[in-house]
């Protein structure tokens, strides 16, 4: 493959345009952080919790994380989720992994949910709520994604 352009590649078959909004290196003003002792411990701490979400579940993709400062546009987002071409990642702010231990595992399974079942939107009770319920114990949490899950997997 030959590079002709930000935005063009010649492979064997021609011209392939690549989508320019697309990028490696961040999503939506979500710039990557560059890996170090301590991002790779922040990392960490969010794999653990995608393992915990496949003992839950099981059947889960491979879930790439990436770990980002948070977006001057949007100060409030707690972690980003993006599915592209079967590639799973989940994009978490270093300043969401501050957190308390629940709030981090309940946003990690939320953004799980978003990305692996392509869930679009959220409701009004539950893991899915665009707010977090803070003071929730690990077994409540555990129950409302299997029941999330569970629900999305009848549907389909």
């Amino acid at each position: 493959m030959v590079k002709i352009s930000k935005t063009k590649h010649i492979t064997r078959k021609g011209v392939v345009k690549r989508n320019p909004r697309k990028s490696k290196y961040n999503i939506d003003g979500m710039p990557n952080l560059p890996m170090n002792d301590r991002v790779y411990l922040l990392r960490r701490k969010v794999i653990e919790l995608i393992y915990e979400a496949n003992r839950l579940v099981g059947g889960l993709p491979r879930i790439t994380v990436r770990i980002t400062t948070k977006a001057a546009k949007h100060p409030t987002w707690m972690g980003c989720g993006v599915t592209c071409d079967k590639q799973v990642s989940i994009y978490i702010p270093a300043e969401t992994l501050n957190e308390d231990p629940q709030t981090i595992k309940y946003v990690v399974f939320h953004e799980i949910i978003h990305t692996v079942f392509n869930f679009k939107g959220h409701k009004t009770a539950g893991l899915m709520r665009p707010i977090i319920q803070r003071g929730l114990t690990d077994f409540q949490i555990n129950e409302m994604f299997i029941k999330e899950v569970n629900s999305i997997r009848r549907k389909n």
